[in-house]
Order: C-alpha cells, then structure tokens, then sequence
C-alpha cells in the first residue's frame, strides 16, 4: 500500500477496490480530498526495512502505515497536543499496538534545544541495534524529521556530508540553506557529537568535524566562518 512491493494478500482485490482508489486520487488532484488522506505526508524509507521519516500522517491513514511498515518506535519532534485530531489518533494508535512514542519537541524551523536531538538520535540508534523499525516524523516533514535522520547517518554512520545533505534538502518550500537550520547545525556540530560520545551511541568527537554545506558551494565555509563570528558565545544552541 505504501512503500514495499505489494504482496497477494495486500493486493487491491476486485473492481470496487480499485475503483474506489481511483476516486480517490482523482479526488486529491481535484481538490476534494485532502491527498493526505491518501498518501501519508512526506513518508520515505530513507534506509528501507528499519527507518522511516514522514510529516504527520493523517489519522485515516496513521494505524495503517505503522502496522504496515511493522513500526516499533515513533520519534515524534513537536509537542503533543490533544487538541488536535491528527495527535489524538496517532497516540491511540500507537497505544493499540503496542509501539513506543517518544516527543522532543523542537521548533518547526528545526531549531531549538540541542540535547533533544542528541534523544532523538540515541533512541534511532537504539532501534538499530534492536533491529526494529522506527518513524521519525515532524509536522511538515521537511525540517525537523529531516534532521534527526541526517545527523544519524552523518555522526553515527559516518556517511558523506555531501549525500547526508541530499536528505536534509529532500524536501521544504525553500532551500535548507536558506533556512536557520544549517547554521544551527553546523554552529553545534561539535557540542551535540560531545552529547552522542555522552550518551554511549558513538565512541569519539569525528576529527575533522563534517560540514553540511550545498553542492560545489566554494564559499559556503568562509561565509559560516564569518556568520559564526558575528555572534555572541552560547547564543546557537539553548542546552
């Protein structure tokens, strides 16, 4: 239905079944229904069969997706509001089957408390290790999420800054570069490496520290040198 191959018994079974999602996305394209309520917000399986980042999943489709992906852990970065619709089913979802949910709530531009990141990044790890599948997802899906995963891949399994910042721009209605984000990121690499070392999820501070930095982007370095140095000590990450 959503991200793996479909097997026989996940298979549309009849006419009506298939008909029934045609109207559907055909409604979605009209307007007429919400196209997240037919495909969940922004879901990716950024390393297919354990994890997983998406926006908030819309309660028609939330208990499907996290039986179907067979997820045992939500890593869910904003507050938790029972006001909300989209929050109430989630948490009864997870509730009914069984899986860990988990807030650190940072701010929708990605800023915000650093430790919470290096929470959100242990328990992904710990998933890992458990060999159990896990959703980190945000609002949007475009910041937050967006984060957490890339700075596992970065500092965890050490892969290429360039390729980890293909996963922090996937999506978003403007560049992350643009955005308070990078700075953010890079401004605190080091602290928020020192928080993981703490924490038991990886065993040394990287040296050289990584950069996140946009393709063939020359003077991208020199500028965050000269922006960091614009501003007062302690004022990038609130510990």
């Amino acid at each position: 239905m959503l991200l793996r191959r479909p097997t026989r018994r996940s298979r549309p079974r009849g006419p009506l079944v298939l008909a029934g999602a045609v109207l559907l996305i055909a409604g979605a394209a009209l307007g007429l229904v919400d196209r997240h309520d037919v495909m969940p917000k922004r879901l990716v399986a950024v390393e297919p069969g354990w994890l997983y980042r998406s926006g908030q999943i819309s309660p028609r489709l939330v208990r499907p997706v996290l039986e179907e992906l067979g997820i045992r852990k939500v890593v869910w970065m904003v507050h938790y509001d029972p006001e909300r619709t989209s929050h109430r089913a989630e948490a009864q979802a997870t509730q009914a089957l069984g899986i860990e949910r988990l807030h650190f709530p940072m701010r929708g531009d990605g800023t915000g408390k650093l430790s919470r990141y290096a929470d959100a990044i242990a328990e992904v790890h710990e998933s890992r290790l458990a060999g159990e599948p896990v959703l980190v997802h945000c609002a949007a899906g475009s910041r937050r999420s967006a984060a957490v995963v890339s700075l596992y891949q970065l500092l965890v399994e050490g892969r290429p800054a360039g390729e980890v910042y293909q996963e922090l721009d996937r999506f978003g209605t403007r560049p992350v570069a643009e955005s308070p984000l990078l700075p953010y990121l890079n401004g605190n690499m080091r602290k928020l490496a020192e928080q993981l070392v703490d924490r038991g999820v990886i065993t040394r501070v990287p040296d050289p520290l990584p950069v996140l930095r946009p393709p063939a982007d020359d003077g991208f370095l020199a500028r965050l040198g000269l922006a960091a140095a614009a501003r007062a000590p302690g004022a990038l990450a609130m510990l």
